[in-house]
């Protein structure tokens, strides 16, 4: 019964992780193929235009597919290689997630300056339009730019102001406002590849015991007959 529930809660978690990669595949193809200027919100222009957050996107979404698929057929189908390879790859994730957000952490200063050789990659059309809806200018701010687009303006039709804030602390302000639901995206998908790594091992101890492994230089291991259990009964025979 316990071998049961485990299963399909195995099952209900990694077809969760599998609708996510897949999410993660389709969305950053559809802001790839997309025309610039097209999309409502800034959040999705900035991230449309730098390609290389898309293909990290889609590359995370290949391996929670993956993840997924190993451990769908892993559990129902009680494959102890494929669970291997599923808790190698959880746990891999796992640590890499650990190693992204000590180094967002403690490395601030960098992690400012790749941002803005990403922001240096974008085009003006996907600037404008983050410039326009999130009343900024520029990444850290206006000085900047050698000729100052319309968008840094609070009026556009009559330019005479200019946002004095630059895109990336918009930025750090939009996630401090939304940062509970933020940390609870994040706890939740730490939780579930905890729980599938968890489960993962109790499925491999399920399947061996299930299995009842035998010692490898045992008769039936090297593919002779068990004889053992005749022998027995001679001895019992003669002994009476």
């Amino acid at each position: 019964m316990v071998a049961c529930c485990v299963k399909a809660l195995l099952f209900f978690i990694n077809v969760t992780l599998w609708l996510i990669g897949c999410a993660l595949i389709g969305c950053p193809i559809y802001l790839l193929v997309s025309e610039p200027g097209s999309f409502p919100y800034a959040e999705l222009e900035l991230i449309a235009g730098a390609k290389a957050l898309c293909y990290c996107v889609i590359g995370l979404g290949a391996l929670l597919f993956l993840l997924g698929f190993l451990g769908c057929v892993g559990g129902l189908a009680e494959k102890k290689g494929m669970l291997k390879a599923y808790m190698g790859l959880l746990i891999t994730l796992f640590m890499g997630e650990i190693g992204i957000a000590v180094f967002v952490i403690l490395m601030e200063s960098q992690l400012v300056t790749y941002l803005q050789i990403g922001w240096n990659y974008l085009d003006e059309t996907t600037k404008d339009v983050v410039q326009n809806q999130l009343d900024c200018c520029g990444f850290l701010n206006y000085t900047e730019y050698d000729t100052i687009s319309l968008s840094c303006y609070e009026n556009v039709t009559a330019p005479s102001t200019i946002y004095d804030i630059g895109c990336y602390d918009r930025f750090k302000e939009y996630i401090v406002e939304n940062l509970v639901y933020s940390a609870s995206i994040g706890g939740s998908l730490v939780f579930l590849e905890i729980v599938g790594i968890l489960l993962s091992c109790y499925m491999q101890k399920a399947i061996d015991k299930k299995n009842d492994v035998e010692p490898f230089d045992s008769p039936r291991q090297r593919g002779y007959p068990d004889n053992s259990n005749r022998f027995r009964d001679q001895q019992r025979a003669w002994e009476y």
